[in-house]
């Protein structure tokens, strides 16, 4: 009886390395070894940030949120970063704001929404100095409650617009499908200057539901989905798929849907004519008129435990669906009427009926927060036990390495045949730190 080690390739007697019986080398799911090939390293601070990073032009944009020794205060800025060798760019000024949402690029600047404060920090992409400051809010809100501001993480854009979901509060005014113009932007103004800029509310909807879930436009058509649920009353019977007009704000079709919750933010990916809903068990529609394809109302014990509880992103590849659950493999199991051979934390579904194609169970572990990234028919998913690599139509585990790890909100890309993702390494640093990681992919 032998055991083999992640760093060798010979197998080693067992008892030279552990006298006891019970010693965990006789464990049988020992699982292949991975060994990636390193492109670049970049030390950087980003890790756990709510918003994503995004490629544009072959440069990464990192939103970093960043607390310093003895310091309370939180700060966010943003990094860009050449994604083929790992050379930073710029970085701008720090901004005393802990969170930060989706950032946007249109043109030449940068869009970057702080969290709670009703404020857009506009920068130029050619050197990351300040363009512009923009109020979304006329009176600044009693109390610290949010009006207009981009409150929930996600954005998306079309042309000059930037797209945002109010979040569910009975406090605000608005609520529904904001769009904020940045041609109204005077850029010959000091960039210092607050210019107040009010969003339109271009699909209203009731306090008692929200937009939760990410935007997605495509073909100048925006479509989003609405939560169906508020813990002051009761469940709202429906939540509903919406297709809007970007320009005119004239909606297009909308879906009544009187299963899931609609509160899950990565729950929509286009793909052609088809619109995917992943939100409790996955449903897909025709995105020009809203009629079902397929949808998994009942859901079956497939999806039960799966990706209904945390999805957390999903990627489409060859006609299939990949996705992840930030649940564990320990809170799964301690369902009292789950199965456990049907429990999985990655899947891939057919994108034709939604039927679960492979999955797989992270041991005693958890995808956290980032979505699968296929290339070149393999499968990457950056767990908190490092990078599972998996044939992408079998689903056979192809191998593991377990020095690139997930450890929060870290988020990962996909560029020029390379996966890029924020190691976390210095944890006990302040400010914490990550070694931004670039593997080929191949």
């Amino acid at each position: 009886m032998g055991a083999f080690y992640e760093n060798s390739q010979t197998c080693v007697p067992c008892f030279f390395l552990c006298p006891f019986f019970f010693c965990s080398c006789f464990n049988p799911t020992l699982e292949p070894v991975y060994n990636p090939v390193i492109a670049w390293r970049t030390q950087v601070n980003y890790n756990r940030s709510w918003a994503y990073p995004f490629e544009s032009g072959g440069y990464g944009y990192y939103p970093e949120e960043i607390q310093y020794a003895n310091d309370p205060a939180y700060y966010s800025r943003l990094l860009k970063i050449n994604l083929n060798n790992g050379e930073i760019i710029w970085w701008t000024e720090d901004v005393a704001v802990q969170y930060t949402n989706q950032t946007q690029k249109i043109g030449d600047y940068i869009y970057y929404p702080l969290d709670r404060k009703d404020i857009i920090l506009v920068y130029n992409d050619s050197d990351g100095t300040l363009a512009a400051t923009v109020s979304l809010n006329p009176v600044p809100p009693a109390g610290g409650t949010k009006i207009n501001g981009v409150w929930i993480r996600h954005t998306s854009v079309w042309g000059k617009y930037i797209f945002w979901g109010n979040i569910d509060s009975p406090s605000r005014s608005h609520q529904g499908l904001m769009r904020f113009d940045t041609s109204k932007i005077n850029f010959t103004k000091n960039p210092d200057d607050v210019q107040l800029i009010e969003p339109e509310l271009i699909w209203p909807i009731t306090w008692q539901s929200g937009i939760a879930a990410n935007i997605v436009v495509k073909d100048g058509i925006v479509y989003f989905l609405t939560t169906r649920h508020w813990w002051e009353g009761g469940t709202v019977p429906y939540s509903y798929l919406v297709a809007v007009d970007a320009e005119t704000g004239a909606q297009k079709w909308a879906r009544t849907r009187d299963f899931g919750w609609g509160e899950r933010e990565n729950s929509l990916i286009i793909n052609g004519d088809r619109l995917y809903v992943i939100d409790r068990a996955p449903s897909c529609y025709n995105r020009w008129t809203g009629e079902p394809i397929f949808e998994k109302k009942e859901e079956p014990d497939i999806y039960k435990y799966n990706a209904a509880a945390m999805l957390q992103g999903i990627s489409f590849y060859n006609n299939k669906l990949y996705y992840t659950s930030q649940k564990s493999s320990d809170t799964y199991l301690m369902a009292p009427d789950a199965d456990p051979s049907k429990i999985k934390n990655i899947l891939c579904i057919d994108g034709d009926t939604g039927d679960l194609l492979w999955g797989d169970l992270v041991p005693r572990g958890d995808p956290m927060c980032t979505n699968p990234l296929i290339n070149n028919g393999k499968v990457f998913v950056v767990t908190d036990k490092g990078i599972r690599v998996y044939n992408a139509e079998t689903g056979k585990l192809i191998g593991v390495h377990k020095d690139i790890k997930n450890l929060g909100n870290n988020h990962n890309l996909l560029y020029n045949n390379m996966l890029i993702f924020p190691n976390r390494v210095g944890d006990n640093a302040s400010p914490a730190y990550s070694m931004l990681t670039a593997i080929r992919a191949e």
